[in-house]
């Protein structure tokens, strides 16, 4: 029985320390959120990229570990939720405003309400994820956006212009990829992905001089995870058209 009882200790500490992991996630948005507000632009963005580290490293490790059936009155996926709101969308947003990287006046506030409430929509949408772990709509990932603007140092009406493109994508069906659950090219989309995060890191610890290289690839990898949305939402909707035809022909072939 004493054996038992260990081993059910054992099993429910592996799940709780996972969710601790998770939770720490939040501890570096705050610690991200405090460099911003102080100024310190380096601190604020490398604890938005572990946020990002964080975040994509729990999940696989939680869903491999079975955490719902080791601490079962925590829900993992509403935990997520809750932290990637903070870390993805609020935070950011903030250090969109300390850094002043929109046009003063109504564009600055216009930007910063738009980030915010598509922001909540998104991750309140009931078709969020599709069966084959694609996310529909831009995933309000402004940690990464927000960080992109402040290393390619373009014009304040620039990186308006592109809040509100992203902000109306999150609203859209576009298909953008799960970068570690969509089956479909995985190796590939984990390559650029990481180089992505690495081209993040290597600017940051280089910032104010970013490396030409650093911002070339800041630009060419979310327009490759934007272009391969568009491409994933034509294929989907031919499979839905095909699938749509076919049982039309089966419903007049059995009349």
């Amino acid at each position: 029985m004493v054996a038992i009882d260990e081993r059910r200790r054992t099993y429910a500490g592996v799940g709780w320390g996972i969710h601790l992991f998770t939770c720490f996630g939040i501890v570096a948005g705050v610690l991200s959120l405090e460099a911003g507000v102080n100024g310190h632009v380096k601190s604020a963005l490398l604890w938005l990229l572990a946020t990002q580290v964080i975040d994509g490293v729990d999940g696989p490790i939680a869903r491999a570990l079975r955490v719902e059936l080791r601490v079962a009155r925590v829900d993992g996926y509403l935990l997520d939720l809750v932290i990637d709101y903070v870390n993805c969308v609020i935070v950011p947003t903030v250090l969109l405003h300390k850094f002043h990287l929109l046009p003063t006046g109504p564009a600055s506030f216009v930007g910063e309400a738009a980030i915010v409430c598509t922001g909540a929509i998104w991750f309140s949408r009931t078709d969020m994820c599709t069966d084959d772990h694609h996310f529909r709509g831009f995933p309000a990932e402004w940690n990464l956006v927000v960080t992109s603007f402040v290393l390619l140092d373009l014009s304040r009406w620039a990186n308006f212009a592109v809040t509100l493109f992203f902000c109306v994508l999150s609203l859209t069906s576009l298909l953008f990829v799960h970068v570690v659950r969509v089956v479909q090219g995985r190796w590939r989309t984990i390559v650029i992905f990481s180089a992505w995060l690495g081209a993040m890191a290597w600017g940051t610890t280089r910032y104010p001089t970013v490396p030409t290289s650093a911002k070339i690839a800041l630009i060419v990898a979310p327009t490759y995870y934007v272009s391969l949305a568009v491409v994933r939402t034509r294929a989907a909707k031919k499979v839905a058209q095909r699938a749509a035809f076919a049982e039309v022909n089966s419903t007049v072939s059995a009349r």
